[in-house]
């Protein structure tokens, strides 16, 4: 018989949805994409600048970075700032160079406008929402 004062080993909660931020200076583009990696049951946040973006990652730490590189200021000021990217797929109105590709450690780019399906498949291979 185990005394009533030993310690009961706890379940450690582990986190099941995988954290996604959306970096994008487009208002639109980031409500809809927020909207649509959420009902996709991941945990996202988004930042319409750089230092926003800084901001949330100093206490949160996202799977995937979807960064719309077509805004460059901001691209290049999120990596100025000191961020680093766990994962990183790239949103652009136009093909990208390699360099751009390595320079964020990106996976992958999608091109504007938006396929939903497309994106649905890069997240799911990227950071699966559900795990």
């Amino acid at each position: 018989m185990e005394p009533s004062n030993a310690r009961r080993p706890t379940a450690v909660r582990m986190r099941t949805r995988s954290r996604i931020l959306v970096l994008s200076g487009d208002a639109n583009v980031r409500q809809v994409l927020e909207l649509f990696i959420r009902l996709g049951g991941c945990e996202v946040r988004s930042a319409a600048n750089a230092e926003m973006a800084c901001m949330l990652l100093e206490g949160w730490r996202p799977d995937l970075v979807v960064l719309d590189v077509d805004t460059a200021a901001l691209a290049d000021a999120y990596l100025e700032g000191g961020a680093t990217v766990p994962e990183a797929l790239l949103l652009s109105s136009s093909p990208l160079d390699p360099d751009v590709l390595k320079q964020f450690g990106a996976r992958g780019w999608l091109s504007k406008p938006i396929a939903l399906g497309t994106l649905a498949r890069f997240i799911e291979e990227l950071a699966p929402c559900q795990r």
